[in-house]
């Protein structure tokens, strides 16, 4: 078991764009340097896929960096109409890498993003979306992720303008639809979140500061 580590530069105690990228293997203790990343980043997000890390994001990026984690080989492709934003939420669906709201010149915004992994291309294309509740607020950010079925997730907690976010939000790939669920938790910003699914329970670790939590959530309408 390995980690894969992005490191930000710290100058005067705000972090600073970097290129660094670390490997970290907690079985001996030891940490590797990477080749460097193409662009130096901060506020991206990553996901593993297929023996893949995406490397995307940060609001001045204008590539998508691909890390093959069997071969240590990076790649950069250039992002065709993607809307680079701080901290994207990220999920993968069908082959397609879901880009999830972010924050953009300092404001959170709402907008949903997807490339398709089979093309060569990353022509990223705007996903229109209802919002069956309509107070509900999607500009978030750093929300944990998980699937509850082989089309709806479920965004935990995160950060909004109003500060941390207590609702649990669900999204259906084949409608299109965001709804709010009727879970509630304490405000959480998901930090090093870890998720577990198993028969018709989805359990939720997470931190925040100091605080330490494991939220359990019952999926009632799994088959």
């Amino acid at each position: 078991m390995v980690n894969y580590i992005f490191q930000e530069d710290l100058i005067w105690n705000y972090p600073e764009p970097s290129n660094q990228f670390l490997l970290y293997d907690p079985l001996n203790d030891k940490v590797k340097l990477l080749s460097p990343l193409k662009e130096p980043r901060q506020n991206h997000s990553m996901i593993n896929y297929n023996d893949n890390i995406y490397i995307i994001g940060g609001e001045f990026s204008k590539m998508t960096e691909i890390f093959d984690s069997k071969n240590l080989t990076l790649i950069a492709k250039k992002n065709l109409n993607y809307v680079s934003v701080d901290n994207p939420i990220l999920y993968i669906h069908k082959n397609y890498l879901y880009s999830f709201f972010g924050i953009k010149l300092g404001k959170f915004v709402d907008f949903v993003q997807r490339v398709n992994l089979d093309t060569e291309e990353m022509k990223w294309e705007k996903v229109p979306f209802k919002i069956v509740d309509k107070n509900l607020d999607l500009k978030l950010t750093n929300s944990g992720v998980i699937p509850i079925s082989e089309k709806e997730i479920l965004f935990c907690g995160g950060k909004s303008e109003k500060g941390f976010s207590n609702r649990i939000i669900s999204f259906d790939f084949e409608s299109k639809e965001f709804k709010d669920t009727s879970f509630e938790i304490e405000p959480h910003y998901f930090n090093n979140s870890q998720f577990y699914k198993n028969r018709n329970n989805a359990y939720c670790g997470f931190s925040s500061d100091s605080n330490e939590t494991l939220l359990k959530i019952i999926i009632e309408n799994e088959n």
